[in-house]
C-alpha cells in the first residue's frame, strides 16, 4: 500500500457509511484525509472497533502488531484488542490475514503480564476467546 494514500482515496467515498454517532463520525470522516503513514495504533483500533474501511486498516493494524505487540490506542493493547474482537466472517474471509494474526496471539497471552491490570483484564480474555476459535 502506498504510505502517502488516504483512506478516502484506497476506501471510496461511502466507507464511513453508514453514520454511527456524530461524534464518533466526525473523528472517523477525519481520518479519511490523513495519509496510511500518519495513521496510529489509536487511529487503527478506533477504525476496527466501529468496522471502517477493515481492507485497508486490518493489514496496516497487524504489521503494526508484529513490530510492537502491544500498539497502544488509548491503552497499551487496544489494537490487539481490536483486531482479536473482529467477528468470524471477517477472518473466514480474509485467511492471510488470520493467519498472521493467529501466529501473535499465543505470544501475547504469553507476555501479558507486561500491562498494567486493567489493559490485562480487559485483553486477557478476548485473547483467550480467540485462542479457543482459532
Amino acid at each position: 500500500m502506498d504510505p502517502e494514500a488516504t483512506l478516502n482515496q484506497l476506501e471510496g467515498p461511502a466507507w464511513a457509511e453508514p453514520p454511527l454517532h456524530p461524534l464518533v463520525d466526525k473523528r472517523v470522516r477525519k481520518l479519511g484525509s490523513v495519509p496510511l503513514r500518519e495513521l496510529t495504533g489509536e487511529d487503527f483500533a478506533l477504525l476496527i472497533q466501529y468496522r471502517r474501511a477493515l481492507k485497508t486498516a486490518v493489514p496496516l493494524a497487524i504489521t503494526l502488531i508484529e513490530e510492537d505487540l502491544f500498539a497502544q490506542g488509548i491503552f497499551d493493547g487496544d489494537v490487539l484488542r481490536e483486531l482479536v474482537s473482529l467477528g468470524d466472517t471477517f477472518w473466514t474471509d480474509n485467511p492471510n490475514l488470520r493467519s498472521r494474526l493467529d501466529r501473535l496471539v499465543p505470544v501475547a497471552i504469553t507476555r501479558i503480564g507486561e500491562l498494567d491490570g486493567v489493559q490485562r483484564e480487559l485483553l486477557e480474555p478476548r485473547l483467550r476467546d480467540y485462542r479457543e476459535n482459532m
